[in-house]
């Protein structure tokens, strides 16, 4: 899961704080997501790629191909 949503971030143009900041989390929010060290809810999963501009179940059949 990680994978594929440090990848959306990077296409979306964003870095890992302001994605974060669009989140309305803490700088290191997205960071620790994708470095494994922070597991995300289902609800914070739909937030983020809501903010990544991408379809949730897009990214979770992303997330699966990992």
């Amino acid at each position: 899961m990680r994978k594929a949503i440090a990848v959306a971030r990077r296409e979306a143009g964003l870095s890992q704080r302001t994605l974060s900041d669009e989140l309305g989390e803490s700088n290191a929010f997205i960071q620790k997501i994708e470095s494994g060290n922070r597991d995300v809810s289902a609800s914070e999963f739909i937030n983020i790629a809501i903010a990544l501009g991408i379809d949730p179940s897009e990214l979770l059949r992303r997330a699966i191909g990992e």
